[in-house]
């Protein structure tokens, strides 16, 4: 902590003048020692290096009272202001000096103690308070030196949030290569849905009118009967063989085929329906199966690996019987045995059967149009997902460069305590906000001590931007444009008569 410096006056719009001491403090924060009438105390302005936020500060925080920035809520601080007789407790963060609010901006955080309890301060004292916080800020706003202490603010956590930058990119950079491998899935999916429409397949065999002898067992693999089996129609439905069983107590129609709504260009798995379907869309079957003499509705679909069904495995598949037009119940246990036996026992002659993989590409090629325009669209919504993480990553990494910069730049306090040592001459000021010294414009800023980097800057329109080209004259493009004076800067654009941009002011536009 430095000594404080020879106190200055400051006039309140609504009357009054108040006389204040100025101590540095470590990391940019500025002790303001306060007496005026219907006030004392002590304010601490910090600028809020904010993770995720500008890298150098663009709002502050009010502490009041001395002490430790972070502290027990409920704990007093040492000279806490009171106004009015009100001692004000608490603090005020996101306080854009630039933009002031006039009035209710104290905050949640800022109330009123008495006994170690808090309390909502009053009318009074809230409007006083926030005319004094408000002059405040307008004066550390008109410091000529208030830039060096939001870049020792920035300076105190620029390592951390470097850090904290490089960690998101390497999140979104691997982000970014999932989304590439998943592109590059997409893409061979589209090749080869592409190649299965082009695809010319021979027909599957025609219907086989030998009836079939088909045992079937329960779950135990204890035989039940033998199911008779005769093939009523191939690829009627694409893909799809519809069987007519009788026998073993069992009457009925079963249509087999691929499980239809997967998402691989050749369909798996198995997919029955008791009876023979209406719609693929719906499960009002004709000529619905019997079962111990119950009629069965519904079906059953398997969309797994088929090389795990065997005549007792899966050993509780799906029999429901209609009692109305919408709705079912489950079977009988004993109808529900057997009707378990039947399906897995016509699963594997479905499966069994030569021109399987026939009756597959036949089952593709129906949904090979529609699986090819989401795929297409999936692909690119990827393209687009990885176009904006890809950004994401790159203004993550410009911004620790900043960051890296801020530690870097020679010539700056590393604490900020320094700052008040050079100081002008104390200051007064009238209750407009307007410093009268001679000295308000003097003293360097931290823009001049900067030195320009090769890296990334800043601007005001976009979070991260490309290194500005240099400067031409307007009427001789190529030529390097030479200093100019005040005279000459009116016949030159716009863009050429602004100074060169600095660390400090470029990052003053918080990351999106």
């Amino acid at each position: 902590m430095t000594p404080p410096t020879p106190p200055i006056s400051l006039a309140l719009p609504s009357g009054g003048t108040l006389t204040v001491r100025e101590t540095a403090l470590d990391h940019g924060r500025l002790k303001l020692t306060v007496r005026g009438p219907h006030t004392r105390g002590t304010f601490i302005i910090a600028p809020e290096a904010l993770r995720g936020g500008p890298v150098i500060p663009a709002t502050v925080r009010v502490q009041y009272g001395e002490g430790a920035p972070h502290g027990r809520y409920y704990q007093p601080r040492d000279d806490e202001p009171v106004i009015h007789g009100v001692r004000i407790h608490g603090d005020t963060s996101r306080l854009d000096p630039k933009q002031i609010p006039k009035q209710h901006f104290l905050g949640q955080y800022a109330t009123s103690t008495t006994n170690s309890s808090t309390a909502r301060i009053p009318d009074a004292a809230r409007a006083r308070t926030e005319a004094v916080v408000r002059r405040l800020l307008q004066h550390w706003q008109s410091r000529p030196d208030h830039h060096a202490l939001l870049h020792a603010a920035a300076r105190d956590h620029a390592a951390a949030h470097a850090a904290y930058e490089d960690e998101k990119a390497a999140l979104l950079e691997a982000e970014v290569e999932e989304l590439e491998q998943a592109r590059a899935a997409a893409r061979r999916k589209v090749n080869a849905l592409t190649g299965l429409i082009r695809r010319h397949q021979p027909p599957p065999r025609a219907v086989n009118d030998t009836p079939l002898k088909v045992p079937f067992a329960d779950r135990y693999g204890a035989r039940l009967g033998v199911l008779t089996v005769r093939e009523q129609s191939v690829n009627s439905l694409p893909g799809r063989v519809v069987y007519t069983v009788t026998g073993g107590r069992v009457h009925g129609t079963f249509t087999v085929g691929p499980y239809p709504h997967g998402d691989t260009v050749l369909p798996n798995g198995i997919s029955i329906d008791y009876g023979f379907p209406r719609s693929r869309f719906s499960r009002d079957n004709d000529h619905e199966p019997t079962v111990n003499g119950v009629r069965l509705h519904g079906g059953w679909s398997h969309s797994g690996d088929p090389s795990a069904i065997t005549p007792s495995t899966p050993p509780r598949l799906p029999a429901r019987v209609r009692t109305g037009p919408s709705t079912a119940c489950s079977a009988p246990e004993a109808t529900q045995r057997r009707a378990s036996g039947v399906l897995r026992a016509l699963a594997l002659l479905y499966l069994a059967r030569s021109d399987h993989e026939a009756l597959r590409v036949a089952a593709g090629k129906e949904r090979a149009s529609q699986l090819l325009a989401c795929t297409r669209k999936r692909l690119k919504e990827l393209r687009a997902q990885q176009h904006r993480k890809t950004a994401a990553a790159r203004e993550h990494r410009n911004r620790a460069e900043l960051y890296r910069a801020v530690l870097t730049s020679p010539g700056v306090p590393a604490d900020g305590r320094a700052v008040l040592a050079s100081a002008p001459a104390p200051a007064t000021a009238d209750a407009s906000g307007a410093d009268t010294s001679p000295c308000a414009d003097a003293g360097p800023r931290i823009s001049s001590t900067l030195p320009r980097r090769p890296g990334p800057t800043l601007s005001r329109s976009s979070p991260v931007s490309r290194p500005s080209k240099p400067l031409k004259p307007s009427g001789e493009p190529g030529t390097p444009a030479a200093p100019s004076t005040a005279g000459a800067d009116r016949g030159r654009p716009r863009s050429a008569r602004r100074s060169t941009a600095s660390v400090h002011r470029a990052a003053f536009v918080t990351f999106r």
